[in-house]
């Protein structure tokens, strides 16, 4: 299987990671052993190091911001659909923590091929899988010796687990059984039959069990066979739990008041440290209700203009949603209040024709009709000086991806200079096409290109002004492949 040419390797994280969380790899054992056979035996990736694991199986290390899963795939399958993650440390102030363990994270659509996914698992792991009319089974020793079959939840069209090294569940998982339901927590079995409510008095707390965290699971299941479980407050506890914070979870101080609350966590959110959580409920009604009644009567294009100053960066329609990213909580509440009192960007798509044609006509972008006329020569995050907003955005997103990248290469011998140089491919920002001048020398780079066999891929203001789908098509071409998971997060904001 083809390794790929991408050059952008994560070295530097890896080995910061190995010298930071020492502790986290000693607690691994299968997880360090085949970090350091990747390491020693693997050739470069797009994430990191990869090797091969026999048909057509493979291992890659991913070089993440606070862990290092192992994630296992071929070419058809996306290979964060199989994990293995490291040992983390337990935090003695969540007694709702998941398990700290060794873990397989696996996860299929009902739809795909269970039987590759199957073969995947059983070439890289210690958990004995089947398959069963489409459904992938996985096989669990019980403390007697006894073997089931366990069936992995289902979340919508989606079926997952996590399992510990030696094959014992970490979550709530059913198993598949025409006569009564059965459910495993770590080796045990609950029959919901034989349990003094019956499957019927059980009913609503298996409803939410797969929401809990095995501790918290287990407990309640220690509960219900005892039939300790019958609706006081006790139930309800550890009923709310699973969707809503409760006095499981720890107390915030409210940066605006100092009062202590428990911020309204969903359960795949438990946790959260986003600035949003440091805002009681009644402050952030009191900051936003302020921020609406406000009127909306200023020069929407300034408005613009001032909302990409206080980015930093060229925004997109979808810029509101990418407040939780931006680290300084007192710029955050700025940017918060400043976004509510803007008019949205429908207004903006609906009065200039679209978000883009808003950006020219507020002087961020240019559609070859004009020219930019904000003065944003600035400093990208990395340091590097860049001549517009637009090259900021773009030098920003290299940097926040890990993508090495070099500013402005020489073509060749001569006077063209490219915006970047990454992976052994020119990057160019076209942000004045349309232009005469400018448009002969973009023609005279691409022929030198060309002409030298160098990749040049070129972005335009129109695919800055939709950045969070065209960067995907951007990372294709540059030959690397951007973390997802960093992209759901957005940019962090200074």
């Amino acid at each position: 299987m083809p390794f790929g040419r991408a050059t952008r390797l994560v070295d530097a994280r890896l080995s910061a990671f190995a010298a930071e969380r020492a502790d986290l790899l000693g607690a691994s054992p299968v997880y360090t052993r085949l970090r350091e056979r990747i390491l020693a035996e693997g050739v470069p990736s797009r994430q990191g190091h990869r090797i091969e694991l026999g048909d057509g199986v493979y291992a890659e290390l991913q070089g993440w911001a606070d862990r290092q899963p192992i994630a296992f795939g071929r070419a058809c399958v996306p290979a964060t659909r199989f994990q293995l993650i490291c040992a983390r440390d337990p935090d003695p102030t969540r007694p709702l923590a998941h398990d700290t363990c060794e873990q397989y994270w696996l996860s299929h659509s009902e739809d795909e091929d269970v039987e590759r996914i199957a073969s995947i698992v059983r070439a890289a792991s210690s958990l004995r899988v089947s398959v069963d009319v489409g459904r992938l089974l996985v096989e669990m020793r019980q403390s007697d010796g006894t073997a089931v079959q366990l069936d992995l939840r289902r979340i919508g069209r989606k079926r997952e687990g996590a399992f510990a090294a030696g094959g014992e569940p970490l979550d709530v998982l059913r198993v598949a059984n025409t006569e009564s339901d059965v459910y495993a927590v770590g080796t045990r079995l609950i029959d919901l039959a034989r349990v003094p409510h019956g499957r019927q008095g059980a009913a609503p707390y298996i409803k939410r069990l797969t929401f809990l965290s095995a501790p918290a699971a287990r407990q309640m299941m220690t509960l219900l066979e005892q039939g300790r479980l019958s609706g006081g407050d006790l139930d309800k506890e550890l009923l709310d739990a699973s969707l809503a914070a409760t006095a499981f979870d720890p107390t915030v101080t409210c940066r605006v008041c100092s009062r202590q609350f428990r911020p309204a966590w969903a359960a795949y959110e438990r946790g959260a440290s986003d600035n949003q959580w440091k805002l009681c409920p009644e402050c952030g009604r009191k900051i936003d209700n302020e921020a609406r009644i406000a009127p909306k009567d200023g020069d929407p294009l300034k408005d613009l203009a001032q909302l990409a100053e206080l980015l930093g960066r060229v925004p997109s329609s979808q810029w509101y949603d990418q407040l939780e990213q931006i680290q300084d909580f007192d710029h955050y509440i700025r940017v918060r209040r400043f976004g509510l009192r803007m008019r949205g960007a429908p207004w903006y798509a609906t009065e200039y024709g679209s978000w883009f044609h808003a950006l020219v006509a507020a002087g961020l972008l240019s559609d070859g009709t004009q020219r930019t006329t904000v003065g944003y020569r600035t400093l990208a995050a990395d340091g590097h000086m860049c001549a517009s907003l637009g090259e900021k955005t773009i030098d920003d997103w290299l940097h926040r991806h890990g993508i090495a990248h070099t500013r402005e290469p020489a073509y060749g011998e001569g006077r063209y200079r490219a915006d970047w140089l990454v992976n052994g491919r020119f990057v160019e920002y076209f942000g004045l096409m349309g232009l005469p001048d400018y448009d002969a020398k973009s023609v005279i780079k691409r022929a030198i290109a060309a002409e030298a066999g160098v990749t040049l891929v070129e972005i335009t203001p129109t695919d800055l002004a939709a950045w969070d789908s065209t960067q995907y098509r951007v990372a294709a071409e540059l030959g690397v492949t951007i973390d997802k998971t960093a992209t759901a997060r957005r940019p962090e904001f200074r």
